[in-house]
């Protein structure tokens, strides 16, 4: 519960700094995390209530199918659809820095349709054929996989997710691996007396890195617990429940964070907005961050 209140705390105040920016105007990247924001807060209340109801040893939002089924509908649509829109953002990214392919907002918008179809339809399978029930954990519902409905809602679930973190994985993998050659021809062409362009390059890397570095620590471990479940409900136990629990509590977390560490000029501005936030995570202020922002969206 703790988590979840710091997610919201940090997620709200950022939403508030590009609410500030006129959304319309943002780029598509920025109009997409404004929308995983809203869907990471959504998170963190549904963690927050479960956790209360733990606490008070109370099934009441648990105790009949339909609360139960309004429980499982309300968790997916806001972490699974936090996660499809960051596989989105990866694809955006994909195409215009390695590609320099720019499409219409709605393009982006139409393929997180596509994927909230997939979510949507997950959900009205469970709904239609008992598919959720309590977690062993107790504390919220999910799939239970062995009924038809929520094996055939967590497949399509899983194929929703899997489709996202490929997303993630290809697109920043190729971005890495431009910017690798980018840096490599650089410095063959201009030695090391650029050092400042190379970091800005450099730092580039490091950011794509961090992003499948945590997507791997927060989504994988999920999807392959689903997927093992998938093949075996034995594998539904106390243990691997609460790990898929808490990948959902820090991914809610880890988003804000990443944008914060890939967009220096938000975390400035959120500085400069509320003075007394200090989040102790080492991210760099000075004028060469945020021209490195600059560098990174005009390639």
């Amino acid at each position: 519960m703790v988590i979840a209140l710091v997610g919201i705390t940090i997620s709200s105040s950022v939403l508030l700094i590009l609410m500030k920016k006129n959304l319309r105007r943002l780029n598509i990247d920025l109009q997409l995390v404004a929308l995983t924001l809203l869907c990471d807060i959504a998170t963190g209340l549904y963690c927050i209530v479960n956790s209360i109801s733990n606490f008070a040893e109370s099934d009441y939002f648990l105790n009949t199918r339909v609360k139960c089924n309004i429980n499982a509908t309300f968790g997916i649509i806001a972490a699974a659809t936090s996660f499809n829109i960051v596989g989105v953002i990866g694809a955006e990214r994909c195409l215009l820095i390695v590609y320099d392919i720019q499409f219409k907002k709605k393009y982006y918008f139409v393929l997180l349709s596509l994927l909230l179809l997939l979510n949507f339809l997950c959900i009205l399978v469970c709904w239609l054929f008992n598919g959720f029930g309590q977690t062993p954990t107790g504390i919220y519902c999910m799939f239970d996989l062995y009924e038809i409905g929520g094996k055939v809602g967590s497949m399509l679930l899983a194929t929703s997710c899997l489709i996202s973190l490929t997303f993630v994985y290809t697109g920043y993998i190729l971005i890495i691996l431009k910017r690798r050659r980018r840096i490599k021809k650089m410095r063959q062409e201009l030695g090391e007396h650029c050092v400042k362009l190379l970091h800005k390059k450099s730092a580039t890397l490091v950011k794509s890195l961090t992003i499948i570095i945590v997507s791997t620590f927060t989504n994988l471990p999920y999807c392959i617990i689903v997927i093992m479940s998938i093949i075996d409900p034995y594998y539904i136990n106390l243990p691997l429940d609460m790990i898929a629990t808490t990948c959902m509590i820090l991914n809610q977390v880890l988003n804000t964070i990443l944008l914060l560490h890939m967009r220096p000029d938000i975390l400035a501005d959120l500085k400069d907005r509320f003075g007394w936030i200090n989040f102790g995570i080492g991210f760099t202020m000075n004028s060469s961050a945020q021209s490195n922002t600059a560098d990174e969206s005009q390639n």
